[in-house]
């Protein structure tokens, strides 16, 4: 017979010493979980308690010790579960609340474990400390430090000898940079406890923050050995480890991790800390997002989370998570920065500039922060100001390559082009790993026409760094410039060979095979791209927009979408470009549903709301869409697009005064908006207050008198208030600035309506004599004519325009569409040239289609027609062609599809019937 173990024999003596007064046959089970607890031996007190609690789920002393052991295994959400029942069904809460407490504070829910510790006091004093201790980490991971401290002193009052209180105040003194204080209250509780894994690791940030990263990574290493369990340590370790650059080493830590507590938050963010370091973002966003699922408060999670949203270019998302991070902890340098970058790359580089202000104002704000405001500056087309932050940055810093690089992009940006070219080179030669120099010096040249130095550039960066990809997508461009399409195709593909998520090899092998006729090559490509990473919005983005390019089923694009969408839950960038497209394609009711349903998943995102209210504004819902515009501006009070849209709804109201003050606030918010300057001088318009209409234009003309529309609309005016000759003056006035063929247009038709066609004819000759080759003028006076309804006036402009530029695929366009209108066979000869160079163009399809249907080639015609209506679906003009081709050929009920889209969809943007003729292709 097998002997029974020394430990199982005690504990059945013990279950039977209990069970003597009458207790349920699970007592041996119990008694033998909490030894095996006791031993350590977690994953078996587990498998017991779990077959007692399923067979008596009411039993308190097993769910309190599954809620011990589940903490113990790093899983602290399922042991706030239990550990909560144990308390509601009577358990002594002296033993739960300590532990409960603790389980909150390891699961990051930090207000929670603030407002548990907070109830009524436990015994014996030790544990009532305990909850103390706990209580002030909580408060110090909130930053509500002087509660922190005064529960720390609560804690040592009752348990002088407190380990955990007397570390919270270590921590404390750490972070008011009073290091003494701080090591002589670690070495007191090393010299107590030399096995206290938490000592270590505070010996370990000690270290770190007087620098000495290696002694801090041997101290967390100890603590990591001596108290294995304590996951945090691992995740210290780990973070060190990846700042030194031992990748390696960090990724045999997190096994370790990985093995102690599969599940737990710790592993999953040192997990994406990896993942993050390794460039894998996929995997380092799910591990994140699995993380802040049950720990929305662990600051530093989202600071993580945020980042890899940034760099993946989900900049909705990684905005909210760094606004947490900032509202949080608002001295958060790295949030900050973050954010500010988020800012500049979604293209709000106001908001950038003021997030960063605050650490520009330092005294010492640092060579990372100068760096991005240099970027900043650069955006916002300020090279001068750049040039002064880089400059400083460099004498900061250096060594460092994104500072050097962004100093000579200044330079180049500032007409410096030599020097700029010469800096790149100096970066090159004393730092030849990286490639960021190389392809900055390759895109300039490229910029210059520089083929051949480009080409030389790129071909030696190759030669240095064979294995990195963005060397083969430098040599791809070059080769794509110099046209030689074989060799870009090569060094594209070896690009994707060595880099399966570069997106500008798999844009560029996309486009390759476009240009090349191979539309099913392309979308197969780009489906390959994306079903081996669904996390990434970038790329599912890129395969819709080729979709819709290739006129794809709309049924196709849904289906994609759909499928990235249930993969990326917490992204708003699909849901919105699902709502996009639905709009795009006059499905306002389809848009709704997918706005609404993204938006319940993402309650509180800028851009969803923002979708939202656009659809309700599509769909007719103007008090809804005002609401949700309304809400918009709670959730992002600095963005100025609330108020645009809401200024819409009350334009589409005819509340002109509503609109007006939605504009000035819009204004307000971001004083270079020009589209609400626009809008308010169109107001003007709308509502008959010609003379306000007239100064908002001047307005418009003072802040951006390059731009033609506040001279339109001024001119707009005074023709509505019946000074025509004035009108004239603000048009005349306005092509030399502009240099706009609008301002030309406008200025012939007036001239024609007055009954001056020589003197419209002598504007154009001369406007067009400025500019030798630009035929855009003679298209100008072309349109004129063919929207007053006189074909051949219009088609001896498009003529004139083909004498200057005889493959101008917009000329011939034209000129086709017009003789069309003349009957004239030779139409679809100048039709087919202009489709030849723009084949996937709506408007040259539209163009071709109507005459192919003109003279007789009726199934060309509809074919063409619904490519046409598939790369354009919201334009009512092709609709109602392809709606009259169907009908020709006897297909009435698709033929009544098409006419009662086109109808609504002219309902819906205001138009008139009367735009007979495709847009021109400018």
């Amino acid at each position: 017979m097998k002997p029974v173990p020394l430990h199982r024999t005690a504990v059945i003596v013990l279950a039977l010493a209990l069970g003597g007064c009458g207790g349920s046959d699970h007592a041996v089970d119990v008694a033998s979980a909490r030894t095996q607890l006791a031993m350590g031996d977690r994953a078996g007190a587990i498998v017991i308690l779990k077959n007692v609690i399923r067979d008596d789920p009411g039993r308190a002393d097993a769910r309190y010790l599954m809620g011990r052991a589940l903490r113990a295994a790093s899983d602290p959400v399922g042991a706030e579960v239990e550990l909560r029942r144990a308390r509601d069904l009577g358990h002594d809460r002296n033993l739960v609340v300590p532990e409960l407490v603790g389980a909150l504070f390891d699961a990051g829910t930090y207000r929670k474990a603030v407002e548990e510790s907070e109830g009524a006091p436990v015994a014996p004093a030790a544990s009532q400390a305990l909850v103390f201790a706990i209580r002030g980490d909580a408060h110090v991971a909130l930053q509500n430090l002087a509660q922190a401290r005064a529960a720390y002193e609560s804690a040592l009052a009752l348990d002088p000898g407190s380990t955990r209180a007397k570390l919270g105040l270590a921590r404390q003194a750490l972070t008011n940079g009073d290091i003494g204080g701080s090591t002589n209250l670690v070495s007191e509780v090393l010299a107590a406890d030399p096995t206290s894994g938490d000592a270590w690791a505070l010996e370990g940030s000690i270290a770190q923050q007087r620098g000495d990263i290696d002694e801090a990574i041997t101290a967390f290493a100890k603590a990591v050995d001596v108290q294995p369990s304590e996951l945090r340590s691992h995740v210290d370790l780990i973070s060190l480890l990846l700042a030194r650059g031992r990748v390696d080493d960090a990724a045999s830590r997190l096994a370790a991790m990985k093995k102690l507590g599969p599940l737990a938050l710790p592993t999953g963010y040192a997990n994406a800390l990896v993942a993050y370091a390794r460039g894998n973002a996929t995997e380092a966003r799910n591990a994140i997002r699995a993380v802040l699922r049950y720990a929305p408060e662990d600051r530093r999670a989202t600071l993580l989370g945020g980042s890899i949203e940034h760099d993946v270019g989900n900049y909705a998302m990684a905005e909210k998570l760094l606004g947490d991070v900032l509202e949080a902890e608002p001295d958060s340098m790295p949030g900050r920065v973050m954010l500010a970058s988020t800012y500049a790359r979604s293209g709000r580089t106001a908001k950038a500039r003021a997030t960063l202000a605050p650490l520009l104002a330092t005294s010492g704000p640092g060579a990372a922060v100068l760096v991005l405001a240099g970027e900043v500056a650069l955006l916002e087309h300020e090279p001068a100001r750049a040039l002064g932050y880089l400059e400083r940055a460099a004498t900061i810093a250096p060594e460092s390559i994104p500072g050097r690089v962004a100093l000579a992009r200044a330079r180049i940006a500032a007409g410096q082009f030599d020097r700029g070219i010469a800096d790149l080179a100096t970066v090159t030669a004393t730092a030849p790993a990286q490639a960021a120099s190389d392809v900055l010096m390759i895109e300039s040249l490229l910029s210059r026409g520089q083929h051949d130095a480009a080409r030389k550039t790129a071909d030696a960066l190759v030669a240095r760094l064979p294995a990195d990809a963005r060397a083969r997508n430098a040599l791809g461009f070059v080769a794509i410039a110099q046209g030689d399409k074989v060799a870009a195709r090569v060094a594209f593909e070896k690009a994707l060979q060595l880099s399966p998520d570069s997106l500008p090899a798999i844009r560029a092998l996309a486009a390759l095979e476009m240009e090349a006729g191979n539309d099913a090559g392309a979308v197969g490509k780009l489906n390959a791209f994306v079903a081996r990473d669904r996390g990434r919005p970038d790329g599912v983005v890129l395969l819709v927009a080729t979709l819709q390019q290739t006129g794809a089923p709309a049924a196709d694009v849904i289906a994609v979408l759909d499928g990235a969408i249930r993969t990326n839950t917490g992204s708003a960038v699909l849901p919105v470009l699902k709502t996009d497209y639905l709009l795009s394609r006059g499905d306002a009711r389809g848009a709704l549903d997918a706005a609404r349903l993204g938006q319940a998943g993402i309650p509180d995102d800028p851009a969803m709301l923002y979708a939202l209210a656009r659809a309700q504004q599509a769909s007719g819902e103007l008090r809804q869409s005002l609401s949700s515009y309304a809400r918009l501006a709670s959730v992002a009070p600095d963005s100025a697009l609330s108020y645009l849209g809401r200024a819409e709804v009350h334009a589409a109201e005819r509340n002109w005064s509503a609109a007006r003050d939605a504009l000035r606030r819009a204004i307000t918010i971001e004083p270079a908006q020009w589209p609400a300057y626009r809008a308010l001088a169109d107001v003007g318009i709308l509502s008959g207050d010609y003379a306000k209409a007239r100064s908002d234009a001047r307005l418009l003309q003072v802040k951006w008198p390059a731009r033609p529309e506040g001279y339109l609309i001024e001119a707009d005016a005074l023709a509505a208030l019946k000074d025509t000759a004035a009108a004239e003056t603000v048009l005349r006035a306005a092509l030399d600035p502009t240099g706009s063929p609008a301002v030309l247009a406008a200025l012939y038709g007036r001239l024609l309506a007055d009954n001056t066609s020589d003197r419209a004819d002598r504007q154009v000759v001369a406007w067009s004599a400025k500019r030798p080759g630009d035929v855009r003028g003679m298209l100008a006076a072309g349109d004129v004519h063919q929207r007053r309804g006189e074909p051949a006036a219009a088609e001896a402009w498009f003529r004139r325009a083909l004498a200057v530029r005889a493959d101008d695929p917009v000329v011939l366009n034209n000129l086709a569409w017009v003789l069309g209108k003349r009957g004239d066979p030779a139409a679809l000869a100048f039709g087919n040239r202009a489709l030849a160079r723009l084949p996937r163009r709506p408007e040259v399809l539209d163009t071709v289609g109507v005459l192919n249907v003109q003279f007789g080639h009726l199934e060309d015609g509809i074919r063409q027609l619904k490519h046409a209506v598939a790369l354009s679906p919201a334009s009512a003009p092709t609709r109602r062609h392809l709606a009259e081709a169907l009908a020709k050929a006897g297909r009435s009920a698709e033929a009544g599809e098409h006419l009662a889209a086109a109808t609504h969809l002219t309902r819906g943007d205001g138009r008139s019937g009367a735009a007979d003729k495709p847009t021109a292709v400018r």
